[in-house]
């Protein structure tokens, strides 16, 4: 297959029909979620079946290139493996001494062990290198939002630093989260849709366009989750958007430079993982 870079510019055509692909696999993603009515990890597994649907009948590229983008064969070796299965003890640990429950997150877990072994046997480390900072800039932008809803969410004065006692729980909720990443969100928006509307030789006002509709069809699809909240209002379904889209933008610059999904599914796991430890 014709690696990205090698990928001549889509006529016009060919580009709206791929962001109408993309849209179409978010709508019915949605209507579904909301027809079942189904909670947040249901929700996130019903990606699964329909992501594999539309890489496979859709964009027509095989399944490793949801992981890692310009891989032309399934490539793994002991290490990668070693380092994968590694990643899972913390969340086993938790899990099973009851300072976490991850319930059904832990076998998500479980089977992202192979496809982060995939993104890591493939990974450059220049491409890495070019890659830290949009890692760092969906870190900042993350980080800053989740410390002002610890803060406004909280009657009284509540700080934005982790404490001591709830470490052990962000960093096994980062490991979790991040092999969680390989099998339901990062592969469907950065994986699959990201890499279906890109394009290589585009100019850079086409790169930020692309990168910020893929994180607005991350902000939408987030909407079925957020009305399982009757607090929420218009107003902060409004400010949830943008947010996303000033996560997604640089996490799909971050996908798009290193190659993988490693570092995307890291700064996603890390995000979530402060957010569960400043407002538990």
């Amino acid at each position: 297959m014709t690696a990205p870079h090698e990928r001549p510019t889509l006529p016009g055509y060919a580009k709206a029909r791929r962001y109408l692909e993309c849209i179409g696999l978010v709508l019915v993603w949605m209507t579904c979620g909301c027809f079942f009515h189904l909670g947040g990890t249901s929700y996130l597994l019903l990606g699964i079946p329909l992501v594999i649907g539309f890489q496979l009948l859709v964009v027509r590229r095989p399944l490793r290139q949801l992981w890692a983008r310009d891989a032309t064969t399934f490539r793994l070796n002991a290490s990668s493996i070693v380092i994968a299965s590694a990643v899972l003890l913390l969340p086993a640990w938790a899990n099973y001494s009851g300072i976490r429950s991850y319930s059904s997150m832990f076998l998500v877990a479980a089977a992202g062990i192979i496809p982060f072994a995939v993104a890591l046997r493939h990974q450059s480390l220049i491409r890495l290198r070019s890659a830290i900072p949009s890692f760092v800039t969906a870190l900042f932008f993350g980080c800053g939002w989740f410390a002002i809803m610890a803060i406004w969410g909280s009657a009284s004065a509540h700080s934005v630093r982790v404490a001591a006692g709830k470490i052990p729980i962000l960093f096994s909720d980062f490991f979790c989260m991040t092999l969680a990443g390989f099998v339901v969100e990062e592969v469907a928006f950065r994986g699959a849709i990201d890499s279906h509307v890109a394009s290589a030789q585009g100019t850079r006002l086409d790169n930020l366009l692309s990168a910020m509709f893929v994180s607005l069809l991350w902000g939408i699809w987030h909407l079925p989750l957020v009305f399982l909240y009757p607090s929420r209002d218009l107003g902060f379904i409004g400010v949830a958007l943008l947010i996303n889209i000033l996560l997604g933008t640089p996490m799909s610059y971050c996908w798009r430079k290193s190659g993988t999904l490693l570092l995307p599914s890291m700064a996603h796991a890390l995000l979530d993982a402060y957010r569960n430890a400043v407002s538990m």
